[in-house]
């Protein structure tokens, strides 16, 4: 009977557990892949194709794609990025790793480490723009656009995003780790003969990081309801998305929207609960006896019902709350394709302006005097305080962005 128990657990161990596939989200790739590989414009250029030329000349990872193509190519394939953006974006970004090894394929290699760069997809276009007030658990895990003010940003920080671990206990290395917005560490050794379960060392060297930055957004003035105080949502933006939007900016963000644990609301204690015999329940179920004693009418209600649930003894509910995760960051307004080849959006083109007063500027430009002219220009009524309208010229002229090595 031993013997059939060992042959049976033997048996056990050695069959090995069949790996679950998701087949929409490999159609879904395989099909974006076709898309990318496929698509040409009106002038007869393959437009996704020659952006990976531009990708690698500008060191970036990231590929800018119209929604508007998807609408008009593959009607199915739209719908089904739409209604599972979350569950099948890794493998769109596998779709592009591919596309982008197939024409590029010492792209694909990082030239430091040698490790396989992630590669984004910036996502634009999209036809429905909704509110942050429109923002509940409906949009969850699709692919959706949303307006806002940005009044707050983060500073760009470290983000990792595959985790490679290291055994402490026989130095065996893990597969890469997936982070669920966590830090996620692998659920047991690779080694068969090793029992390790909770103790790893991170390897910085071969894992992957990413730029990561959140902003805190707000709904415009113009969409906030009479007697309503504004509601804010929290954007966290990764890749080639940063430093892309900035206080006081309106933006369309493009992405899904996510439920994260609100870690906050744990480190909170809970309340302290009367219970018979004077004594005191805490946060940590401890029982305190140097109290006094309780009233009679909380003995009454102490008889009657008990002790008031879990709640009161300490035990704190798991709340989430709402994030948006965005793919692509553009200025509200803003109409035409997003141009791969600019390196700085903030840099005004000539063709806005008129050509009467492009011939303007030019005539300014040739004044001898051009600072104390701009000087009197403000404020000429106001005589005197020339130090003051200085102080006004210069920051109106001033607040460019500061670049550092």
């Amino acid at each position: 009977f031993l013997l059939l128990l060992a042959l049976k657990g033997w048996i056990f161990q050695e069959k090995k557990t069949e790996r679950v596939v998701d087949e929409l989200a490999q159609v879904v790739q395989e099909e974006f892949f076709e898309f990318l590989q496929n698509y040409v414009t009106e002038d007869g250029e393959k437009y996704y194709v020659d952006q990976i030329a531009i990708m690698k000349h500008n060191e970036r990872t990231t590929i800018y794609v119209d929604f508007k193509h998807i609408e008009l190519s593959n009607a199915i394939l739209c719908d089904a990025i739409i209604s599972h953006y979350f569950r099948v974006e890794p493998y769109l970004r596998k779709a592009v790793q591919l596309f982008v090894k197939e024409h590029e394929k010492d792209y694909v290699v990082s030239s430091d480490n040698e490790i396989l760069r992630m590669f984004s997809i910036s996502f634009h276009n999209i036809s429905t723009t909704y509110k942050i007030r429109a923002m509940n658990s409906s949009k969850i895990g699709k692919l959706v656009a949303v307006s806002g003010t940005v009044t707050r940003t983060s500073e760009v920080r470290p983000e990792l995003l595959l985790g490679c671990f290291q055994c402490m206990d026989c130095s065996v290395s893990s597969p890469l780790v997936d982070q669920q917005f966590k830090y996620t560490e692998p659920t047991k050794c690779q080694n068969p003969t090793c029992t390790n379960i909770n103790r790893w060392q991170l390897e910085v060297a071969t894992s992957v990081f990413v730029d990561w930055q959140k902003v805190k957004c707000q709904e415009n003035a113009s969409e906030i309801p009479s007697g309503c105080m504004p509601r804010c949502l929290d954007v966290i933006l990764r890749h080639d998305c940063v430093e892309k939007a900035r206080a006081g900016d309106k933006c369309v963000f493009t992405g899904t929207l996510i439920a994260v644990p609100d870690v906050s609301k744990l480190r909170i204690g809970g309340a302290t609960t009367l219970v018979k015999g004077g004594g005191v329940v805490g946060s940590n179920g401890g029982v305190s006896g140097d109290v006094p004693p309780p009233s009679r009418r909380s003995r009454e209600l102490d008889n009657d019902s008990g002790i008031g649930g879990l709640k009161e003894l300490g035990v704190r509910e798991m709340s989430y709350r709402l994030c948006f995760l965005a793919s692509s960051v553009r200025p509200q307004g803003k109409t035409g394709l997003i141009n791969a080849r600019e390196e700085d959006e903030d840099e005004v083109s000539a063709d806005i302006l008129t050509p009467q007063e492009l011939a303007e500027v030019k005539k300014m430009a040739r004044t001898s005097n051009l600072y104390m002219e701009l000087v009197r220009s403000i404020a000429p009524s106001v005589y005197g305080h020339e130090d003051v309208t200085r102080g006004i010229l210069l920051m109106l002229f001033g607040g460019m962005q500061k670049t550092t090595m």
